[in-house]
């Protein structure tokens, strides 16, 4: 799995995916999400549904209370954290998520539209399966 492209961006550092939302808002049109002359609307979606899934675990553990690893525990990705960082971050994620998939609001989806976004959540999910599995292995193991 380490050599398949779909999972690279997920193996980046999570700041990576902040500075490409925030590179996202800072342009007041479509046309800003072209890279190299290319229009890239399914790359954009795919990120899209990756970063909603990734809102959902840390949502779901900080609106119950209960801890669970955020890029900012120690050790990175594999600490607990707060249910308030929880929180924070699942909302962040939902922000870089529609920053990423506004500019297709402004026009009905198409199937495609729907299959990359999918695609991402997919691609998302199971990598966040394997990871927190391990994570969780590794914490009963102690």
């Amino acid at each position: 799995m380490r050599g398949h492209s779909l999972l690279l961006f997920a193996r980046m550092p999570s700041h990576f995916g902040a500075a490409l939302a925030v590179a996202a808002c800072h342009c007041a049109a479509p046309s800003c999400l072209y890279v190299r002359g290319y229009d890239m609307p399914y790359l954009w979606l795919f990120f899209a549904g990756a970063f909603f899934c990734n809102a959902i675990p840390h949502l779901a553990s900080g609106l119950q209370g209960l801890p669970f690893p955020t890029p900012f525990a120690r050790p990175r990705g594999r600490g607990d954290s707060s249910p308030v960082v929880n929180v924070i971050w699942g909302f962040v994620n939902i922000v870089i998520a529609l920053a990423l998939g506004v500019h297709r609001l402004q026009e009905p989806a198409t199937s495609e539209d729907v299959v990359a976004v999918l695609a991402g959540a997919l691609v998302m999910g199971l990598f966040l399966a394997f990871h927190f599995g391990a994570v969780q292995r590794e914490k009963h193991a102690n």
